[in-house]
């Protein structure tokens, strides 16, 4: 087995960043790893840490997109006079599963 270290950075001052093993096994026993392969899994944990970093940014702006919408919506209604009602803003949060 070869385990090379995994680690991301915080995304918020109060987070703690995210540490974690890329682990490779291989069927050989007692396989002594050339410098070759060692560096390839480097690069491996390093191009794997930066698909969940893009990811986790991806999902935060799509999470701040969100509350954009809802926020927008909500101040609309303010503008027009309307009243809020807390299920319109549920359903706004939590979108309704569309049966096909």
């Amino acid at each position: 087995m070869l385990a090379v270290p995994i680690s991301l950075p915080r995304f918020s001052p109060e987070g703690s960043p995210t540490q974690g093993v890329l682990q490779i096994f291989y069927r050989q026993e007692d396989k002594v790893f050339t410098p070759f392969e060692v560096q390839m899994s480097e690069v491996l944990s390093r191009r794997i840490g930066y698909v969940i970093a893009r990811k986790r940014i991806l999902s935060l702006q799509e999470m701040n997109v969100s509350r954009d919408r809802i926020l927008e919506d909500i101040y609309l209604r303010l503008a027009r006079r309307e009243g809020i009602k807390m299920k319109d803003v549920f359903n706004s949060v939590i979108p309704r599963w569309r049966t096909s």
